[in-house]
């Protein structure tokens, strides 16, 4: 066997304080965008759009190296254009919000 960790990777693995403050942090990124995408089915929206198909919230551990959520809000489909909502949350680097027609 030939794999050798350095001291700093080391540290990093033997750590419990990390692995469990991530977790707080991961379930505090799903709970908030949980409270993204019930704020869509307020009425008072200049153009009231009808999400209550529901949403979908999907996470990764490795987009370019790190961690990742997203929020995927259900698609309008009207007879001219198609509208989806995407909420991305890529740890260490951005939150964006996109609509895709």
């Amino acid at each position: 066997m030939h794999t050798k960790f350095n001291r700093e990777e080391l540290e990093l693995i033997t750590q419990r304080d990390w692995f469990e403050l991530k977790a707080l942090a991961s379930a505090k990124t799903i709970q908030l965008l949980e409270e993204v995408a019930s704020l869509c089915n307020i009425s008072e929206i200049v153009i009231p759009i009808d999400f209550t198909k529901g949403y979908k919230i999907t996470k990764g551990e490795n987009l370019n190296g790190f961690p990742f959520y997203v929020l995927d809000l259900p698609k309008l489909d009207t007879s001219n254009a198609i509208l989806s909502i995407r909420v991305l949350i890529w740890w260490g680097h951005e939150v964006t919000v996109r609509g895709l027609f």
